[in-house]
Formats: C-alpha cells, sequence, structure tokens
C-alpha cells in the first residue's frame, strides 16, 4: 500500500512538471499573450506641398516627427503643416500640425491602426521630413 502511494505522488509529481514544460513551450499568442505590435519607420520628404502614398500603421498609438528646413533668404516667412487622413478619405482628417515657428517636433496619435496618407503644405522652406513610427 506504501508503495502504491509513491508511485502515484511520483506520477502526480511527472504530470504536473510536463504540464509546466508544455504551457511554456508555442508562441505567446498561443500561451494567451499577445506579442506587441509594430511597424517599420516609414519616411517620407520633400520640398513642395506633397499629397503621400497611403502607409499602413499596425499599433493603436503612433508617434509623427517632422522636421524642415527654412528658406535662408526668407526664414521668417516659412510655413509647414500637414494633415493625415485615413485612406481613401478626403474631408475628416484624423490629425493635423501646423509649425507654430519650430522648425521640428513630435506629433503622437492615438487614433489606432489602419491604412493612412499626409498631405503636406509648405512655403518658404528648402526641405521637410515625415516620419512615422511606433512609439518606444
Amino acid at each position: 500500500m506504501k508503495k502504491a502511494g509513491i508511485i502515484i505522488g511520483v506520477v502526480v509529481v511527472v504530470i504536473v512538471v510536463i504540464v509546466i514544460i508544455a504551457s511554456g513551450n508555442g508562441s505567446p499568442a498561443e500561451n494567451g499573450v499577445s506579442e506587441p505590435e509594430t511597424f517599420s519607420p516609414i519616411t517620407f520628404t520633400g520640398t513642395s506641398d506633397k499629397t503621400t502614398s497611403p502607409f499602413e500603421v499596425t499599433t493603436g498609438e503612433w508617434v509623427i516627427d517632422w522636421s524642415y528646413i527654412p528658406d535662408p533668404e526668407y526664414p521668417e516667412y516659412a510655413v509647414f503643416g500637414f494633415y493625415v487622413y485615413p485612406r481613401a478619405e478626403t474631408v475628416d482628417f484624423v490629425e493635423a500640425m501646423i509649425a507654430p515657428g519650430d522648425t521640428n517636433g513630435s506629433t503622437y496619435s492615438y487614433v489606432g491602426s489602419g491604412e493612412y496618407y499626409i498631405k503636406v503644405y509648405c512655403a518658404n522652406i528648402q526641405s521637410w521630413t515625415i516620419v512615422i513610427s511606433p512609439p518606444l
């Protein structure tokens, strides 16, 4: 009788160990843990007004880093701004930025994943850059 109890105890321990090891295998999604979604940074550049090609964001939050170089002859008249639209939308933008005199900055978007495009408006600048990236 004592032997049977020891054998049952060993079998239970072995089963518990197997279950623990098996639960650590597989992808995080299989184990009920979701992997953070991300995407590679997307860069747009230009020297004048521009409508970008559509781009895809796979995170709920994302960062829009922007910068521009004013025309050295008329830096006080430099104008730079942009509007972010969902793909196929032409009226209702989801983000906007009009440079308040700064030549660079960041705008954080919380509109979610999806496909978007940007309309850039500018005057009296040499060049501009916009980088879309996931939050750090």
